[in-house]
């Protein structure tokens, strides 16, 4: 398993064939108080000359501390299986970078 931090629009190299971008920051905020949020990270992942696009979320609830919110870590951050990869959300510095766990996914 590899830690990465990305930061916004600055390519990080993986290995020969695979690098990723964060391209830009959503966010999908919530009309009341104590209903569902989410802020999202856009990434462009590039492998053997293709090109493809991934989002990864950080869900909260609108107006309540992370400590208060009962939200377990995998229901706080998404996880995606790409290809032969587990790509799992760790943090959200908005707007500036996000660190991921990249992992071989097991046959």
């Amino acid at each position: 398993m590899k830690v990465l931090k990305l930061d916004l629009n600055k390519k990080e190299y993986v290995n020969d064939s695979l690098s990723l971008l964060l391209t830009r920051f959503s966010h999908k905020p919530s009309p009341e108080i104590g209903q569902a949020e989410r802020g999202t990270a856009h990434l462009s992942l590039f492998q053997d000359n293709n090109y493809y696009e991934i989002m990864l979320s950080e869900h909260g609830i609108s107006g309540i501390p992370r400590t208060k919110d009962g939200l377990s870590e995998m229901e706080r951050y998404d996880s995606i299986i790409w290809k032969e990869y587990i790509i799992q959300l760790k943090k959200i510095s908005y707007d500036k970078s996000i660190e991921v766990t990249l992992s071989k996914k097991d046959n």
